[in-house]
């Protein structure tokens, strides 16, 4: 459960984020959308506790953040593989930095690439991957600490359309399975509308929430096909060009 009350970030005498209030749910995913400078990345980053607020609180599983937690993982919108590094060892990364067993990091490696359908790219560099492989190598990483909060700043912006709807079934899919809590940042309305169970409406001048809005059919890769899915995304952008 992550409690956030009346969170205020300012960069000098700017608020970006004012007084915003949020509750969010074990296991849910969130979605956070708005124009740019609505302070949705400044959000995404309080949470995971490399922003220190200038007031308010955020609590996560009845504790006071005060520093990045173990047990939160971040995805950045440029997936931030180590060029230095293949697709192994930037997967083994986090796990390698706490001092793991050699033996535990390759079955823990090895079963995310299996499992991601990118074993065969184990001994390749990010430069060598599609950037679909390189968003895949960036989920793996994520997961291999196995943590209970995952955090994503606009992940499939650079995807075209189709793996882009691809790597949104996979998140859904390893969210059921990993039973994982998600918030994530992105401009498109229609992958708020899939992944979101809440979207959360942002408008700028100072960031702030405007709306929440629930979705009923959030689960459902389905629904894209469908009217209610369009009707939903019209609902969002309607509420955005209100801003």
């Amino acid at each position: 459960m992550i409690e956030i009350n009346k969170l205020t970030v300012s960069y000098g005498s700017k608020d970006v984020l004012a007084a915003t209030d949020l509750a969010i749910a074990d296991h849910e995913t969130i979605a956070v959308i708005g124009p740019s400078g609505c302070g949705k990345s400044t959000l995404l980053y309080s949470i995971a506790g490399l922003i220190k607020p200038t007031s308010g609180s955020i609590m996560i599983n009845g504790k006071s953040l005060l520093e990045p937690r173990m047990e939160t993982s971040v995805i950045l919108q440029d997936y931030g593989l180590l060029p230095w590094k293949n697709v192994y060892q930037n997967v083994a990364l986090p796990l390698s930095i706490r001092g793991v067993a050699k033996s535990v990091i390759e079955d823990k490696v090895n079963a995310l690439l299996n499992a991601l359908h990118i074993e065969e790219q184990i001994n390749k560099f990010p430069v060598q991957l599609s950037g679909g492989q390189q968003q895949r190598v960036a989920i793996a990483r994520a997961l291999i600490a196995e943590p209970d909060l995952l955090l994503m700043d606009e992940p499939f912006s650079a995807l075209d359309a189709t793996v882009r709807e691809e790597m949104q079934d996979l998140i859904l899919n390893l969210h059921q399975e990993h039973k994982l809590s998600l918030v994530f940042v992105t401009h498109s309305i229609e992958e708020a509308v899939i992944l979101g169970k809440r979207i959360i409406v942002m408008q700028p001048n100072p960031g702030q929430i405007k709306r929440i809005i629930t979705n009923p059919h959030f689960g459902d890769v389905k629904f894209r096909n469908e009217f209610a899915f369009h009707k939903l995304c019209v609902h969002v952008r309607q509420e955005m060009e209100g801003i």
